[in-house]
């Protein structure tokens, strides 16, 4: 399991160094731009939030309002996550009218998502952590 750790520390060093070379330089402003580095933050947080998520199921009997609430923020970025990336592909593949539309359902869609998550149980399988 640890292997696993080091893997997605080894990611956020990668994504970092990703997010200094592109502020290092100059890119253009757009929309697209925007959506890119809105995936690569939450990417960040994901994988902040992942890495936690594994000590926090170790030592779920310890703190269990703390796993409970850091495993359900990672269900509610892996949301997030796939809304950011579904509006970045539709911006890019239709017209702003279309855009608007899904982009108004994607914020209700995240809305009734985070508020289910965060109203069911979580079970936690930590047998060999």
């Amino acid at each position: 399991m640890t292997n696993g750790i080091i893997f997605h520390i080894y990611c956020l060093v990668v994504i970092l160094s990703l997010l200094v070379i592109y502020f290092s330089k100059p890119r253009i402003r757009s929309v697209e731009t925007k959506f890119y580095l809105a995936l690569i933050f939450t990417n960040i947080l994901g994988l902040i939030l992942h890495i936690s998520t594994y000590y926090t199921i170790k030592y779920s009997d310890v703190v269990p309002i703390l796993n409970t609430l850091v495993t359900k923020s990672y269900l509610v970025y892996v949301t997030l996550w796939y809304i950011i990336f579904i509006l970045y592909v539709v911006r890019m593949t239709s017209g702003e009218k279309t855009f608007r539309k899904i982009f108004a359902c994607s914020i209700i869609i995240m809305i009734f998502a985070t508020i289910y998550i965060f109203n069911s149980k979580i079970y936690a399988y930590n047998e060999d952590i």
